[in-house]
């Protein structure tokens, strides 16, 4: 869901859930950072954020699993109210969270991407890694020239800001605990999803 800075202390009144498509992410992309900022902020105090998420949301986290997807409108929802509750900018706080998140997956869930050693093999793999994160759209991979590679993301037109954010963050950690420290993605809009030029070191 597109977001611009908030910051905003108010309380917040009883969410209505947003319709994102219907799309989905995975369920332990999610748990892996739903438990790092437990970590950080308490469990009480997600807790409490989760009680001002809608009926609906509430369920669908007390019924999920880490082998099945959960939808974007309500990991959108929880970020958002548990950005609100440590009164934190929801764009800043989501990308923090989703990196620092992701980095535990890379190590642990998808640690078999990390015995990939050069770019092009790393390139090979990214359809399937979005395959795994999500159940909307395609995505391409091709090297440009060396240390500069270009991404599509196609079958998903109305890809959600948050989301192409979490992208850009997925694919840096990627090459970054890989060996490549100084990767850097670029996001655009293109019709029917987005493009990421991603540079590195060769």
């Amino acid at each position: 869901m597109g977001m611009g800075a908030s910051t905003s202390t108010r309380r917040r009144s009883a969410p209505s859930r947003v319709s994102l498509g219907g799309a989905n992410v995975s369920a332990a992309v999610f748990f892996d950072q739903r438990r790092l900022i437990e970590e950080l902020h308490g469990k009480e105090l997600v807790d409490a954020a989760i009680a001002t998420m809608t009926r609906e949301s509430q369920a669908e986290l007390a019924t999920l699993l880490p082998m099945s997807w959960a939808s974007i409108a309500t990991t959108t929802e929880f970020y958002l109210a548990v950005a609100h509750a440590t009164a934190q900018d929801p764009v800043v706080f989501h990308r923090k969270m989703v990196r620092a998140g992701l980095e535990r997956t890379f190590t642990t869930f998808w640690r078999f991407m990390m015995r990939l050693t050069s770019v092009e093999a790393l390139l090979k793999r990214v359809a399937l890694v979005y395959a795994k994160s999500y159940d909307r759209g395609v995505m391409m991979a091709k090297l440009i020239e060396p240390g500069v590679a270009e991404v599509t993301l196609s079958g998903w037109n109305d890809v959600p800001d948050l989301e192409i954010d979490a992208i850009v963050c997925g694919a840096e950690v990627m090459l970054q605990v890989s060996g490549r420290p100084s990767a850097t993605v670029e996001a655009s809009r293109m019709p029917g999803g987005a493009r990421f030029l991603v540079r590195f070191t060769p």
